[in-house]
């Protein structure tokens, strides 16, 4: 690690010791990290054997990193317990200058680094594409991955995702779902329903750890194909363009059309109970 690192939570920190000891014994050699300041509280590894000899120092070589997980924001602690007559060695990048060091089965001294909050993705945007697609954008912070979550904007606030929990495509926030979950910087959002409104919360995760989330709304278009399959909607006239519904498909998805059909529908059906009256020629499949 460098003097002063820079740490955001989920990163996976290391810290590496170079050992020296005129007897090895594990039991007595130890490095760890953790969120108090405290040799309790600490998470201990014991110290990994690498070779004998050859140090400049004529006795035993030893090196251990400790790599951990940063699961809080705030300050963090780290240090090495080592039995009697064990010093840190200085292999040119590290020393007793600049690691930290303990003498002895019961001695404990630290140091610290901060781990900050993830910051939100930059620039999102969604924009609705058709009746049944938003297109999203983003630019990545700091080349972190990114989750969107989706929900209608009518509904409540869906829940954040809990720190430390992965979440895969399709999984449940409250009322919001899970709809991407990589590294890309655009997504489009697709079978969704014609002039509905959504809302999108982009956030940045860290190794299943996530910022606070930023938000970015888009309103499927209502707008009626030449191609939709048509249906009446209520008595009227046939060339009222609210006299009709439409759908892409027949089966679903069916909006107050905006247009009459015509000989390019895919069919047009005319319900029980409406009345479709004419006053012009149509032509029709």
């Amino acid at each position: 690690t460098s003097e002063n690192p820079v740490y955001y939570l989920g990163d996976q920190v290391s810290f590496a010791w170079i050992l020296n000891s005129t007897s090895w014994s594990a039991t007595f050699k130890k490095a760890g990290i953790g969120s108090i300041n405290s040799s309790a509280e600490m998470n201990w590894q014991d110290i990994v054997w690498v070779n004998e000899g050859g140090d400049g120092y004529g006795k035993n070589e030893g090196i251990k990193s400790a790599t951990y997980t940063v699961n809080s924001v705030g300050t963090w602690y780290y240090s090495i317990w080592l039995g009697w007559g064990t010093n840190v060695g200085n292999n040119g990048t590290w020393s007793d200058g600049n690691s930290v060091w303990a003498e002895g089965n019961t001695s404990f001294e630290s140091s610290s680094f901060t781990v900050s909050a993830l910051e939100n993705p930059l620039s999102q945007t969604a924009t609705a594409y058709s009746n049944y697609q938003i297109d999203l954008s983003l630019t990545n912070w700091n080349s972190k991955n990114v989750m969107i979550v989706r929900r209608l904007t009518s509904d409540a606030v869906s829940n954040a995702p809990t720190q430390g929990t992965a979440y895969t495509v399709g999984a449940s926030l409250g009322t919001g779902i899970v709809v991407y979950n990589s590294n890309g910087t655009s997504f489009n959002d697709t079978g969704l329903t014609p002039g509905t409104g959504y809302t999108y919360i982009f956030y940045s995760e860290n190794n299943s750890y996530y910022s606070a989330g930023s938000s970015a709304n888009a309103t499927t278009t209502a707008v009626s194909a030449v191609t939709d399959y048509f249906r009446s909607k209520t008595t009227g006239n046939w060339s009222a363009a609210g006299s009709w519904e439409s759908s892409s498909n027949g089966s679903s998805n069916w909006i107050t059309a905006t247009l009459v059909p015509g000989s390019s529908a895919a069919a047009i059906t005319i319900q029980s109970g409406h009345n479709i009256s004419l006053d012009a020629n149509v032509t029709v499949t």
